[in-house]
């Protein structure tokens, strides 16, 4: 398989310019990667890179050959049958430049809110106080704990917030979420891309471009082989179209960061809460669950205050710094 004279960016071209800004509705989103800084950084780190694309193309061809002498299923057709031609060079950009793009979503983790605070205080026995010089000072005199706590509960409003700290999604969540989105990435590229392929009436993408997506999702070791079975692609494909990415556009200090906001109540236990909507009829409300998984976290209202401290904005600088953001 010849890569030297293939433009093996076409793949991901076409992805960021007409899938990456888009969901399934055709609804406009905002995705934080940029095509051209990924490019760019592919490029400074060519020589290993085109190592890794060498060895993924020797193992392509390696398969193509198995296949040849496998015995197929009845009625089972291979892509070329299907009418889609795979450059496989174009497949591996592809991939990691999905796999870069779902590494780079940030959460900001909201501390709680004044009212939030006062629900934990009960009986207030002492108030501690820090100077400026670090020095601590404790007093239990009413005369100062009371007027204090009179003062707090008049502006005890739900309408601003502070953030406690940028976290990535990476960092709080197992592998499946960047399987699911994985998966419903490739599919989506090639679904819109073979738009001639030969598939069923129903079928979101044919039984072979699904077993192609599974391949991928082993090789770039996103899952282990075993149990990747097309029933376990309909199980990913499924929860990544529940997926939302309720991004924020912020400018902090002259530099574009995107982030989900999460409220205290979303990450207090250390997992993320989501919103999941009952597919029974006679269920109105929505169920909430805890999970290693964001699916719609509780969202900020017009009008709301977000306060960033200043270390917290220079996290924000050290990450858009250092990512495919700048």
């Amino acid at each position: 398989m010849d890569y030297k004279n293939t433009d093996y960016t076409m793949y991901a071209k076409f992805f960021a310019e007409n899938i990456q800004h888009t969901n399934a509705d055709g609804e406009n989103v905002y995705s934080s990667l940029r095509y051209t800084q990924f490019l760019k950084d592919w490029n400074e780190n060519l020589f290993l890179n085109i190592n890794e694309l060498k060895v993924f193309l020797e193992k392509c061809e390696e398969n193509e050959k198995k296949s040849l002498t496998k015995e197929r299923k009845k009625g089972e057709k291979t892509l070329q049958e299907r009418g889609i031609d795979i450059c496989y060079a174009n497949l591996f950009f592809l991939c990691r430049y999905i796999i870069v793009l779902n590494e780079s979503w940030y959460l900001a983790l909201l501390k709680p809110t004044v009212s939030q605070t006062l629900e934990l205080i009960n009986d207030i026995k002492e108030i501690e106080f820090t100077n400026k010089d670090g020095s601590l000072v404790r007093t239990d005199l009413w005369g100062i704990i009371n007027p204090i706590k009179s003062l707090l509960k008049t502006i005890a409003e739900d309408s601003t917030y502070e953030v406690e700290d940028i976290v990535s999604v990476e960092e709080w969540s197992n592998k499946e979420i960047f399987q699911a989105n994985f998966v419903y990435c490739l599919s989506r590229f090639l679904r819109s891309y073979f738009l001639q392929a030969d598939r069923r009436k129903n079928a979101y993408i044919s039984e072979s471009e699904q077993q192609l997506v599974l391949d991928m999702l082993s090789y770039f070791n996103l899952a282990p082989k075993e149990g990747l079975t097309r029933m376990r692609y309909r199980q990913l494909i499924m929860f990544a179209k529940d997926i939302v990415e309720p991004f924020s556009y912020f400018e902090i200090d002259g530099i574009e960061f995107p982030i989900s906001f999460v409220k205290y109540e979303d990450w207090k236990d250390g997992k993320l809460c989501y919103i999941v909507k009952s597919d029974k009829e006679d269920r109105s409300k929505d169920e909430r669950v805890e999970t290693d998984y964001v699916k719609a976290l509780n969202q900020l209202s017009i009008g709301d205050t977000v306060f960033f401290p200043k270390e917290v904005k220079e996290k924000i600088k050290s990450i858009a710094k250092s990512s495919l953001m700048r």
